[in-house]
């Protein structure tokens, strides 16, 4: 538990993020952007756009509304920052530019609703994009374990999810943590303290295999749950239209749990079956989940070995010439965050109290 300075510290913090959010809005950010001193290319990272029955089973958190996105683009019209692919940045950052007028919109998994969705408002603004896509959702129609989570805790309840798990795991360890995790401690919600449990505790095999048991138990299959992405057809159409393609890995694991091998398995299949669909050159690669503990440098060396110029993670931040190629940065945008906070990150107004103060807000 946080002691009562831990927690006085991190309610001043967001006080004072607040404060320098609303001070971006009300002009600061293009005051700081007329002086130079806004610096680095955005990468924004989001998952659905738009809400659709598909993926109303999903938390907010990986969606963001129409209008949102809409609103994200006629801000940047207004600043003169063109909305483009990670290559785009990537290109402009190895020029030695600070790329401070450019941002790349991406999104992770392979949604269909980018199709549907994303796509014509991309082109209604004269925009680009970068899709991640989770190959065997694809290519296969079998979805992920936590599809199957997210759609029996929607439907059913998390305690429920987790008795239905408890009687039918092999894994004791695991089912004795997701018992423990269900009262939510984390002041996150149980949801979220037993998606980290399955994602980072649970074996893979029995989460597999019990996930399924547990959806046929629900009156569900994955069939139910394919429908949300993207069909071969669709990315190819968006490739045609300019929308750059990476690979986010087969079954959407966690990389630095893997062997070398697992690893390169991973990596190098998925994108295979992408450059069979694509025109263009599949060079730009975004982690499962993307935090620093998510992957490693064996990932790098085997991202190099596929021909992959860049990769993003999801750590949050703008990207300079110096930024790690295997490293960039995203900003997320969700139905949970507002828009104004990702402006005051790429308008310069939080980068640079955190420059001058060395305080992370």
């Amino acid at each position: 538990m946080p002691s009562p300075i831990d927690r006085a510290k991190h309610r001043l913090k967001r006080a004072l993020r607040a404060t320098l959010v609303r001070a971006n809005g009300l002009g600061l950010g293009f005051l700081l952007r007329r002086l130079g001193l806004a610096r680095g290319a955005g990468i924004v990272m989001t998952h659905c756009v738009g809400h659709v029955d598909e993926t109303a089973y999903l938390p907010p958190d990986m969606k963001t509304s129409i209008e949102k996105v809409e609103a994200l683009l006629r801000a940047l019209e207004r600043r003169g920052v063109r909305c483009v692919a990670v290559r785009d940045v990537v290109a402009a950052l190895d020029r030695g530019e600070d790329a401070k007028d450019l941002l790349a919109f991406t999104m992770d998994d392979g949604y269909r609703d980018n199709y549907t969705h994303a796509l014509p408002l991309l082109k209604r603004h004269g925009a680009s994009g970068t899709v991640f896509v989770e190959s065997r959702a694809v290519d296969e129609r079998t979805v992920s374990w936590m599809h199957r989570y997210f759609l029996v805790c929607h439907e059913r309840g998390e305690e429920w999810f987790v008795d239905e798990y408890a009687k039918r795991t092999r894994d004791e360890p695991t089912r004795e943590k997701l018992l423990a995790a269900r009262a939510g401690t984390s002041g996150r919600g149980a949801l979220y303290d037993l998606k980290r449990v399955l994602k980072y505790e649970a074996d893979r095999d029995d989460r597999e295999r019990t996930t399924r048991e547990i959806l046929a138990a629900a009156g569900r299959s994955d069939d139910d749950l394919a429908p949300a992405y993207l069909e071969w057809s669709e990315i190819e159409e968006m490739d045609r239209e300019g929308i750059e393609f990476g690979a986010h890995t087969i079954h959407h694991e966690i990389l630095s749990r893997l062997e070398r091998e697992e690893k390169r398995r991973e990596i190098a299949e998925s994108t295979a079956v992408l450059r069979r669909h694509v025109r263009a050159p599949v060079t730009t690669f975004a982690y499962p989940f993307g935090r620093p503990w998510d992957y490693d440098e064996e990932c790098f060396e085997l991202l190099r070995e596929e021909g992959y110029a860049c990769a993003c993670a999801a750590i949050d931040g703008t990207n300079d010439p110096g930024t790690d190629r295997w490293q960039l940065r995203r900003l997320p945008l969700n139905d949970d965050i507002p828009l104004a906070d990702v402006l005051a990150e790429i308008d310069g107004t939080l980068p640079l109290f955190r420059r001058l103060f060395r305080v992370r807000i």
